[in-house]
């Protein structure tokens, strides 16, 4: 596990050692307006003030980053696998924007090499 790192850490981290799970606070939020919306499965979540001041209550998997230009603004963001498998979202996946610097614990990988 690690305390609170950049973005370009976290980076490092997945190309070292793969997949990391990571705490995050789930909110009701999330959950209506995102996870569970289906016209929503190919946007970015962004969290807001008040789901970044709370604690954590869910894990999920960070397995990638990416970005994308909209209207001439570059967006960076995670690619996340939820920890309720491929039924929601995007299969199960979903990006979360960088600007929300999101995770709310620490990072556990597998570092068995």
């Amino acid at each position: 596990t690690f305390g609170l790192e950049t973005n370009e850490m976290i980076k490092t981290y997945l190309m070292r050692y793969g997949p990391l799970g990571i705490f995050v606070y789930q909110s009701t939020r999330f959950k209506r307006n995102f996870w569970f919306n289906s016209s929503t499965k190919n946007a970015i979540y962004t969290f807001n003030t008040d789901e970044l001041n709370q604690n954590p209550n869910h894990i999920i998997l960070l397995v990638g980053y990416n970005q994308i230009t909209i209207k001439n603004e570059t967006i960076n963001y995670w690619i996340v696998a939820n920890s309720a498998g491929n039924k929601n979202a995007n299969k199960g996946f979903f990006a979360i924007n960088m600007k929300s610097f999101f995770i709310k614990g620490g990072i556990y990988f597998n570092n068995s090499n």
